[in-house]
């Protein structure tokens, strides 16, 4: 993309193209590395700690 000739890549096609790799990319590592707990989100603090 850093050619001298840029002109096809206007920023609407680097994002697309940016958007396609790092899907590619998270798709690679999910595969490599697979998440074995289903719900990522675990609590940090007790309900009683947090000030609403």
């Amino acid at each position: 993309m850093d050619r001298e000739d840029v002109t096809f890549w206007d920023p609407r096609k680097k994002q697309l193209a940016l958007m396609v790799a790092l899907a590619d990319l998270a798709y690679v590592i999910s595969r490599r590395y697979p998440v074995r707990d289903g719900f990522l989100l675990k609590p940090v603090m007790n309900p009683e700690e947090i000030i609403a």
